[in-house]
């Protein structure tokens, strides 16, 4: 978007337009443009990304230096999008309700950077209930640390809070909350209906 702001300055009408207003108010030529070209990618850098919110999500949610289960990932953020209106990623129905191809890909980014470390297990025991696939369960390296404190310092304070709140439910309480309000996300669900259907209190 930056580089259509620059386009948008760089042709004739416009760069005419904001001409007169440089000389209305008494500024060198050119000033407006660049000032409008600054402030937007001051902007940019400022706004949280997916990336910044996976990383407050595990930084958060971590529970002795680990943060288990990539579909918690998944869901919460899937919830920040739906109830603060943010368009960071998009969902589709799977297995365990929404997923995001954008959010996978910004977890293997953070790995391959080796921001995050990565510790996969199989058929671990999950609040009571059998879990047969596999466990993903994540670690904010050092540098990684730097990342992550960086993306909490730039979310909204509101957004920040509702993650805390979010990742300290358990994984089930987190899907089902998701499957109740958000049924046609659980289409596809690999997960029978009765061990779900909870009603969840805000």
């Amino acid at each position: 978007m930056g580089d259509c702001i620059e386009k948008f300055v760089a042709t004739s009408k416009h760069v005419s337009i904001l001409g007169v207003v440089d000389k209305a108010f008494g500024a060198p030529t050119g000033v407006l443009q660049r000032l409008i070209i600054h402030v937007f990618h001051k902007h940019m850098e400022s706004s949280p990304t997916l990336r910044d919110y996976v990383l407050a999500i595990i930084k958060l949610g971590s529970k002795g230096g680990e943060f288990r289960y990539k579909t918690k990932i998944h869901k919460i953020i899937f919830l920040i999008t739906q109830e603060f209106g943010l368009k960071i990623a998009t969902f589709i129905p799977y297995h365990f309700g929404p997923w995001s191809p954008e959010v996978d890909d910004i977890l293997n980014e953070l790995i391959g950077e080796e921001l995050l470390k990565l510790d996969v297990s199989t058929r671990e025991e999950i609040d009571g209930a059998k879990h047969t696939g596999r466990v993903y369960s994540f670690r904010i390296t050092k540098s990684g640390e730097v990342e992550a404190r960086r993306a909490l310092a730039i979310i909204p304070p509101e957004i920040r809070k509702r993650i805390e709140e979010l990742a300290k439910w358990d994984l089930w309480k987190l899907i089902g909350y998701v499957y109740v309000r958000y049924p046609h996300y659980a289409t596809h669900s690999a997960i029978a209906d009765d061990e779900l259907r909870v009603t969840q209190d805000r």
